[in-house]
């Protein structure tokens, strides 16, 4: 079973993103931050994932397990 933590998840997106785009304040990466979801689910490869995006993940899991995808 795979066990993916919100710890995980905002170590490697303020490593990928925060970080490397040298934000100084809160407010830049409350600004920034929503613009960089979509790329990182639709694009960052993830370890726990088999080095897929959490989109690859969810739609190979949506397939395997024949469930119905979650609804915003």
């Amino acid at each position: 079973m795979l066990c993916f933590t919100l710890e995980g998840f905002f170590g490697s997106f303020a490593r990928d993103y925060i970080y490397h785009a040298r934000l100084e304040t809160v407010e830049e990466v409350r600004r920034q931050g929503p613009a960089w979801i979509g790329p990182y689910n639709q694009e960052a490869p993830h370890s726990a994932f088999g080095m897929q995006s959490p989109a690859e993940f969810y739609t190979a899991w949506l397939i395997t397990s024949e469930q119905q995808p979650v609804k915003n």
